[in-house]
């Protein structure tokens, strides 16, 4: 199921980038993209921001920074441990009222924040973000797909990106469950997702598991011992996921 909505947001990308609004790049913090995330927070104190909050998921972590002089909110986006983009972006997203750039409508109710979205900006109508937020919450709280919205209809594009963007979410939360239920023993394997595939399978073998069949991007694996079959999904040689198989016997 996460694949095919990986794919469907993949091929909506395009589509969806004409009904977002643009976004701003501070060009006198530019030079701070590739230093390391840990690095800025003083750098952008001595600036007058004040840290209001930071999201995560799996591989990456967004802060959001409030300058009340210049009444603008930054977003740092950190990858890896280094920063890989800032941006000014809507006041609404640091908690605070409106400014003259945000076309009026107002975010601070909705579940997702700007980086949920594809491009990391919120929608430029209000009926778009409505379709978003449906998406997200129904992703986030583990709903059924249901996206109601008429075909060619743009709010059907951001259904299906918010969906999405609250599965994966969802799936960050949750990351510390094994996908077992009862009182079964099991061998924590959550942990390797994001990381690089060679150290996973290695870690993978030296809990106990062995390779029981698979090509490059997917492998079977088995625990006799806890008596867990598990797959993993790779791409560019990074553990994509970790899914309960049912494939290891014949």
């Amino acid at each position: 199921m996460k694949t095919f909505f990986k794919t469907f947001l993949t091929l909506m990308i395009v589509l969806s980038t004409s009904l977002v609004f643009s976004q701003d790049k501070p060009s006198e913090l530019q030079y701070l993209v590739g230093a390391r995330g840990r690095d800025i927070e003083n750098t952008l104190k001595q600036r007058g921001y004040v840290h209001i909050k930071t999201s995560k998921d799996s591989h990456n972590s967004w802060s959001y920074w409030w300058n009340n002089n210049k009444r603008q909110c930054l977003s740092t986006k950190i990858s890896d441990g280094k920063v890989e983009n800032i941006m000014n972006i809507g006041s609404a997203d640091c908690n605070k009222p409106l400014n003259s750039d945000d076309n009026h409508h107002s975010y601070n109710h909705y579940s997702h924040q700007s980086h949920h979205h594809t491009n990391s900006t919120h929608y430029s109508t209000k009926s778009l973000e409505n379709a978003f937020e449906h998406g997200f919450k129904d992703g986030l709280y583990h709903k059924s797909y249901h996206n109601y919205y008429l075909s060619g209809d743009q709010a059907r594009i951001a259904y299906s990106e918010g969906f999405t963007a609250g599965t994966y979410q969802r799936n960050h939360h949750t990351s510390h469950h094994s996908g077992y239920g009862g009182y079964s023993s099991y061998v924590y394997v959550n942990d390797i997702i994001g990381g690089d595939a060679l150290d996973a399978y290695s870690k993978l073998k030296s809990r106990g598991f062995r390779l029981v069949k698979g090509g490059d991007k997917y492998k079977v694996w088995h625990n006799e011992k806890t008596n867990q079959c598990v797959k993993t999904v790779s791409i560019e040689k990074r553990i994509y996921d970790v899914l309960k198989s049912t494939h290891c016997t014949n």
